[in-house]
């Protein structure tokens, strides 16, 4: 839905930025050798798997054929943990790989990646998100995207595959600024009238002069780099454009709003002693993203294919406060915020 509008929340928590957090070790591997494509001079793979969509990874794929391709190991540690999404933010698939194909494959055990069982495969190139692997489109722009599965994934390992469309040669170095894999979790209905939204400025600073004479002095105004995709903020178009779009507002959104009257079930595990597997609660969630600590996708209308409801943010308190209005009944009041 357009316009900022609210219906359901939703948060897609990243599972691997979770593993790297607490500490696993070998959570991402990067197959290498004859046929794939290595890393480019300077960079490293886990700069698309960090949370910092600005700071990309460069992979080696100018000049590299048609064969050769990108392929990620992800390994989860277990099976237990239901995958239904993956995302990559901050992308140039259209103009590094000549149409690119994307796809991603699931196994219970360490194989070659084409020996594991095909999960969601598209010619991927476009700027929009919410695409099931049976209705994804082709586009011709760089940008951020999410692919929802068709239906729910439960493997340890995934192969998240990139290749050029045969028969044509990649063209320049592909950069990604990050890839996230996980479960969403969505409201159960929709906030509370008066959820507040907004924009912060809190780089600019106006100064008085002893004159009286004023001006703005920048410290941040957003976190946009550039005027070409997929440079700046997931989610968001670029602020150096033509039109009557050349104005798009720069500082970070922000969505402030309560969610009342929740059953407990949705709000809390039985046991709050057992360790996060899924986010199917908003406490799972808050325990993915270790409260503040990781970004994720948010949008504040789970039904929205418009790329500008989306956006890659943070929660912006570390109090998880509940309010008991009756047994066994809850509301949540949360603020998120957008991230640069």
């Amino acid at each position: 839905m357009a316009y900022g509008r609210r219906l359901k929340p939703r948060i897609y928590p990243c599972v691997i930025q979770h593993l790297m957090h607490r500490g696993e070790t070998s959570v991402v591997s990067q197959v290498i050798g004859s046929g794939y494509i290595n890393t480019a001079s300077g960079s490293h793979y886990l700069r698309t798997f960090d949370g910092q969509p600005s700071v990309r990874g460069v992979f080696a794929t100018n000049g590299a054929l048609a064969g050769d391709d990108l392929v990620f190991e992800i390994d989860l540690k277990d099976n237990q943990r239901t995958v239904d999404y993956v995302a990559l933010l901050n992308h140039n698939l259209s103009g590094s790989g000549a149409n690119a194909i994307f796809s991603i494959r699931g196994s219970n055990s360490s194989v070659t990646w084409t020996s594991a069982t095909l999960i969601a495969t598209s010619e991927y190139v476009g700027d929009a998100s919410d695409y099931t692997a049976s209705t994804a489109k082709q586009f011709n722009e760089n940008g951020s995207h999410i692919f929802l599965f068709d239906s729910a994934q439960n493997y340890r390992y995934y192969y998240i595959v990139f290749q050029a469309k045969l028969p044509l040669n990649w063209i320049d170095d592909l950069e990604i600024g990050n890839i996230m894999l996980g479960k969403h979790c969505t409201a159960p209905h929709g906030p509370d009238i008066g959820m507040k939204t907004g924009i912060l400025h809190d780089g600019g600073k106006v100064l008085e002069t002893f004159g009286g004479a004023r001006h703005h002095v920048a410290g941040w105004t957003t976190g946009s780099d550039g005027q070409s995709l997929p440079f700046g903020v997931p989610f968001r178009t670029n602020n150096i454009t033509v039109g009557e779009n050349a104005a798009i507002h720069p500082g970070r959104r922000y969505w402030e709003f309560q969610l009342s009257y929740l059953a407990d079930t949705v709000v809390n595990q039985s046991d709050l002693s057992t360790g996060v597997v899924n986010p199917t609660t908003f406490n799972a969630v808050y325990g993915l993203t270790a409260g503040p600590a990781l970004p994720f996708i948010f949008t504040p209308d789970s039904t929205s294919t418009t790329v500008g409801d989306y956006a890659f943010a943070r929660f912006a308190d570390d109090d998880y406060q509940q309010e008991e209005v009756a047994f066994g009944v809850v509301n949540l009041k949360r603020r998120i915020e957008e991230e640069f």
